[in-house]
């Protein structure tokens, strides 16, 4: 079967990667409303990469069996922050490698961690926006700090507050035995319609900040 559309590092430019995160989320809400169908292992496999790259774990995306839109939201600003670590505002991998980080460690085979509980356990800890701008911000080149940090920031913010909301989050053990944070039975639907509403129009007002 041939692939629909190019590979989402195929991008030129950094409005062009937001606008087809904003296509993917609109896509992925329309399926969620429509259909009430959602992706539930959202990451870059979702489109076709270059042969020539490495695909990134799916682990770094994926979330808990106990799942809701909002995690896959969630995941697409992953896929977004692990992009503009390690490429350029051209889509290439950058020829001077990020300092290590969580994320860079994430983004290669690393035999000394299990991939899956780094990931779960580290993320919360860089969702703080201190922690965030001293240790992770400083891997992004320079067009990526001062372009698409106040997107990647709104995310964050998004999912922060989406988490310290009464009766949001319940911890449960995983199937790997880790104390996870997951979404409550029945999420409400105002819940994820705001959410949506509001990735869509953070992406909006960066592709509409980074002009022609």
């Amino acid at each position: 079967m041939s692939p629909l559309g190019l590979p989402l590092l195929s991008f030129h430019f950094y409005k062009h990667l937001l606008l087809a995160l904003k296509d993917a989320v609109v896509g992925h809400r329309y399926l969620y409303t429509i259909h009430h169908v959602f992706h539930r292992d959202v990451s870059c496999t979702m489109v076709p990469l270059h042969p020539q790259m490495k695909t990134p774990p799916t682990d770094l995306y994926r979330m808990t069996d106990a799942h809701s839109p909002i995690q896959d939201l969630e995941s697409f600003h992953y896929i977004l922050l692990e992009i503009v670590i390690h490429h350029d505002e051209c889509g290439a991998l950058r020829n001077l490698k990020p300092c290590p980080t969580i994320f860079t460690s994430l983004s290669v085979s690393d035999n000394t961690h299990d991939l899956w509980s780094f990931a779960a356990s580290k993320k919360d800890y860089f969702l703080n926006q201190t922690r965030f701008i001293k240790n992770v911000m400083p891997t992004f080149n320079n067009t990526a700090q001062s372009t698409l940090w106040p997107i990647l920031d709104g995310w964050q913010e998004l999912i922060v507050k989406m988490r310290i909301r009464p009766n949001h989050m319940r911890l449960m053990m995983n199937e790997h035995g880790i104390p996870v944070m997951v979404p409550p039975h029945g999420q409400q639907e105002e819940e994820i319609t705001a959410m949506y509403d509001a990735v869509l129009a953070i992406l909006e007002q960066g592709i509409t900040a980074l002009g022609d």
